[in-house]
């Protein structure tokens, strides 16, 4: 089941504002949204560069996974995003041949998401989802 695109690439600021303003009035990026997400503990920025995505993640608290992740690596690259087909059928294809999945949710009525964990993939975190 072959991946469609590349939806978006995630990577973690140290100040949101600034790279969203770097990516726009540098590159003529797009600011297509801003959604903070209180569960999370994070705000979310998206920036369209063509046809793909820029999730630019910034941490509202150092508990949240964000915050945990630029306080162990740094501000960087945190996930690249995949659009799928049949995300229940693939899940279970590579669950089958012994490749981890992490924080998987095929429940949502709307989207249904799956991280690959990076010990699959050579290191980066992998995120699969499809729109319902």
């Amino acid at each position: 089941m072959p991946a469609e695109r590349i939806a978006h690439v995630g990577v973690v600021a140290a100040d949101g504002n600034k790279m969203v303003s770097f990516f726009v009035e540098h590159l003529g990026g797009i600011l297509e949204s801003r959604t903070e997400y209180p569960e999370r503990m994070q705000i979310s920025s998206m920036v369209r560069i063509g046809e793909c995505q820029l999730e630019i993640m910034e941490g509202t608290s150092p508990e949240g996974v964000v915050g945990k992740f630029l306080e162990k690596r740094g501000p960087g690259l945190h996930h690249i995003s995949i659009q799928v087909k049949d995300l229940v059928g693939l899940t279970a294809e590579l669950e089958g041949k012994g490749i981890a999945l992490i924080d998987k949710d095929l429940t949502d009525p709307v989207v249904h998401v799956a991280f690959i964990s990076p010990k699959a993939t050579g290191g980066v975190l992998v995120e699969m989802y499809e729109y319902l």
